[in-house]
């Protein structure tokens, strides 16, 4: 679909009934006190328990979205289909797969096989109707809640997402703060991704679409944007984390004046490094 056709067709996920999770952070009373830095906020979701996060609600909304480059240099993906289109894989049996992936690298075949004949035993007769909220928490536990699998798939979850959104448009300092836009609700609106290779990060992709007033989308605009967290490999420990608009497209519609004027506010900067 183009992005005008999505433009009348999506909405947002944050807008009407949602079920977004503001990002918790901890400030003081005193109005004097300076706000954490991105990098901070970015940091402290990493540090909170796994059960006050969203990831077992994440995980299975983002497994089929995920891609995991191992350190052999080859690219996973959860996504496979039929013929007719449907899944190959179930959605648990996908986190599963997801969770072994990371294993293997991490830990070797042998750890990964005998915590898959675990994982395999639990999801029996899960279907993609299912609450997995429960069962994950279970498979968090079997594959071991401070491995490296673990602290990896830390950052899985939305709240990510939304500390980034907060930075994006931030009324005083946000490239985006005057911008109007919406979640694009499919596959490609949201993607998790993970990297063993020379470099161990882990990032979300994200795009979003103009807000169309009285759907008029002459000027309809998509952009997308990833945050981006480079782990200590050898303790993996997040470091540090940046954010960066990556792409922008326009209408053909789109009067030159306010092309121009979108590229020079948000493509091409980083935002934070």
């Amino acid at each position: 679909a183009t992005p005008q056709e999505r433009s009348a067709t999506m909405t947002s996920v944050c807008g009407g009934k949602s079920d977004c999770i503001e990002p918790e952070v901890d400030m003081t009373d005193d109005a004097s006190a300076e706000s954490p830095s991105f990098n901070d906020m970015i940091l402290a979701q990493w540090h909170r328990p796994v059960e006050q996060t969203p990831l077992a609600k994440d995980l299975p909304r983002l497994c089929r979205r995920t891609t995991i480059f191992t350190h052999d240099g080859k690219e996973h993906t959860f996504d496979r289909r039929k013929e007719d289109g449907s899944f190959c894989r179930s959605i648990a049996e996908s986190v599963r797969d997801v969770m072994l992936t990371l294993v293997e690298d991490t830990e070797g075949a042998e750890e990964a096989l005998q915590k898959g004949q675990q994982i395999d035993e639990m999801i029996v007769g899960y279907d993609d109707n299912a609450d997995l909220q429960e069962l994950l928490l279970h498979l968090f536990r079997i594959v071991g809640e401070e491995s490296p699998t673990m602290r990896l798939l830390r950052y899985c979850h939305q709240n990510v997402v939304l500390c980034s959104m907060q930075e994006l448009k931030d009324p005083t300092t946000g490239v985006m703060a005057n911008l109007m836009t919406k979640d694009i609700r499919t596959p490609e609106g949201w993607r998790f991704a993970i990297s063993l290779a020379d470099q161990c990060q882990v990032w979300h992709v994200r795009r979003e679409q103009s807000v169309d007033l009285w759907n008029n989308t002459d000027d309809h605009f998509e952009v997308e944007w990833e945050v981006r967290i480079t782990f200590v490999k050898e303790r993996w420990e997040p470091s540090v984390a940046s954010l960066r608009i990556t792409k922008l497209e326009t209408a053909e519609t789109m009067s030159e004046h306010r092309e121009t004027e979108l590229r020079s506010t948000i493509v091409g900067d980083l935002i934070i490094a």
